[in-house]
Formats: structure tokens, sequence, C-alpha cells
């Protein structure tokens, strides 16, 4: 999201650009018809542009202060697995994942909570996983 981001201002300051050299080039009273029509299609494109720069940033803005829920547990009891299956990390109990109809495999994978490799703890109002 951040790459088009940039991809699209850079985009927006060469049409700007653009636009500039085009009224140098054009100054003569016939052109000015052809000129006013393709700024009024590079204001729609710029104002739709600038919606989306807009809107997605608000989007990550929002994703950036989300921190998966992690951040409000008081004591260990708070804390749960982040998926369903093989958890590596946590999360509180309000972001736990519904694991309602969820088929896991039987095995114990390295590095995850199964098997009682681990646990979920509360640590300085954070949960997080302790593999052992």
């Amino acid at each position: 999201m951040i790459i088009v981001t940039i991809v699209t201002t850079v985009i927006l300051i060469r049409m700007l650009v653009e636009d500039s050299l085009f009224l140098l080039a054009f100054k003569k009273p016939f052109k000015l018809e052809l000129y006013e029509y393709l700024m009024k299609k590079r204001l729609i494109f710029f104002v739709v542009v600038l919606a989306i720069l807009v809107t997605s940033g608000f989007i990550i803005f929002e994703n950036l202060n989300n921190n998966s829920g992690n951040e409000s547990c008081s004591v260990n009891s708070d804390c749960v697995a982040s998926s369903c299956c093989h958890p590596k990390d946590c999360v509180d109990k309000n972001s736990a994942p519904s694991c309602k109809g969820i088929a896991c495999t039987m095995s114990c994978e390295v590095g995850t909570l199964d098997c009682g490799q681990g646990s979920c703890e509360c640590k300085n109002n954070k949960c997080i996983a302790v593999i052992k």
C-alpha cells in the first residue's frame, strides 16, 4: 500500500510539471480550448487520485495503530493463542480467533505453543508467547 501511495504521488508531481510545460508551450488562443479540455480531464483524475491517497493514508494509519489487540492484558489469563492451529503468538481474549469447525493436524510443531511447548503470558500489558 505504501508503494502505491509513493507511485501515485510521483504521478501527480509529474502531471503538475507537465501541465506547467504545456501551459508555457501553448499560450496561443486557438490552443486554449484544447488546453481547457485537458485540464478538466486532469482535474478529475487529480481528484480521484487524491481521494485514493487520503483513503489509503487512513487505512495505513489505522493499521499502524492496530497492534493486533495485544495491548490490553493485565493477567496471564487475559491472553490466548493467536491462531487455531500451531500458534506462535498470543493475543488478548477479545481478539481471539473463532476456531469453531477448524480441524488441525495432531502434530507438535517446533517453535509453537503446541503440546505444552509454550504458553501465553501478560508482560507489560502485552500478550506474548513464551516458547520453552
